[in-house]
């Protein structure tokens, strides 16, 4: 039984500037469509489930027509990986969800907003998180959308990581992704403001073992084994 995901990058345009950015700017702007959904009848042979990422999907003029594609090969869950800027428009987040669209994945990097424009490099970036979240949860009465929230961990925010999931809880989201960086692009031309010790974001994930018995639903991905082997506790 296929139970396999594909994820699919589509887009080498976004607008935010992330300090700590680890996808590939020297991508074609966009992704043809035709090369898409050559890629989507390839992946149906053994996935049924499918993601648009990179950088950000949501940029691409043709990303209706692609979700309605993947709708017709029958994937049963298709996510779109975003910075969520553009949510902030209801018709157009309806429309996504409309044309298929079943799961979110959504970045976030603070609750506080300076600190959360200055990660981006974009101003009224956090304002705009907020409108899509009336947003989703409005569409949420309407339609079955998973919701989940990604944080990247970086020196900005690793010593509030749990501040932060305590606030994120609050939104009922399906779940919370903590990704630790990976050497790559953005992140290493900056790493004076984005890699942090790796022991003092263990002291700080270890906090997390008081949510355990109240929330099932964060994740710690990209797991480096030193950091692994301490967290072994840790369920999630």
């Amino acid at each position: 039984m296929k139970n396999k995901r594909t994820c699919i990058p589509i887009s080498g345009a976004c607008n935010s500037n992330c300090i700590f950015c680890m996808d590939n700017w020297s991508l074609s702007k966009f992704i043809s469509i035709e090369e898409i959904k050559a890629k989507l009848i390839s992946a149906k042979k053994y996935s049924n489930e499918v993601t648009f990422s990179s950088l950000e999907p949501t940029l691409h003029p043709n990303l209706l027509d692609i979700i309605k594609k993947a709708k017709e090969l029958w994937f049963s869950r298709i996510e779109i990986v975003t910075n969520w800027r553009k949510l902030k428009d209801y018709v157009y987040t309806e429309n996504l969800v409309k044309s298929w669209i079943n799961e979110f994945d959504i970045s976030i990097h603070h609750i506080n907003k300076d600190k959360h424009d200055f990660i981006v490099q974009s101003k009224w970036a956090f304002d705009e998180w907020i409108s899509w979240l009336i947003n989703v949860c409005k569409l949420s009465k309407k339609y079955n959308i998973k919701k989940t929230v990604s944080v990247t961990v970086c020196k900005q925010n690793y010593n509030e990581i749990l501040k932060i999931v305590y606030f994120l809880e609050k939104f009922w989201l399906d779940s919370i992704v903590l990704n630790i960086l990976q050497p790559r692009h953005s992140a290493v031309k900056n790493k004076d403001l984005t890699f942090v010790n790796y022991s003092k974001m263990l002291y700080e994930f270890l906090k997390l073992k008081t949510l355990q018995h109240k929330y099932n639903n964060i994740y710690i991905n990209w797991l480096v084994p030193c950091l692994e082997e301490n967290l072994k506790e840790i369920i999630w």
